[in-house]
């Protein structure tokens, strides 16, 4: 039985550029601490990434992470 995790208020989530659907994806874990969202996105071996913040009722888009 797969345990289910309950998802805390505000979380964060990484996105990244996919060129070949040109479109934005995103990785599917939350991540409670903005800093530690920022450290996973600039670890990433992409050229383009992005925080996305998510609260119970909005999403807000931050802009690209500059490398």
């Amino acid at each position: 039985m797969k345990k289910q995790t309950k998802i805390v208020y505000p979380c964060w989530k990484v996105q990244y550029y996919d060129s070949s659907t040109l479109s934005w994806r995103t990785i599917p874990k939350n991540y409670t601490s903005i800093k530690l969202a920022e450290a996973v996105a600039v670890r990433l071996p992409l050229p383009k990434v992005r925080l996305m913040q998510i609260e119970k009722d909005s999403q807000t888009i931050l802009p690209e992470i500059k490398k």
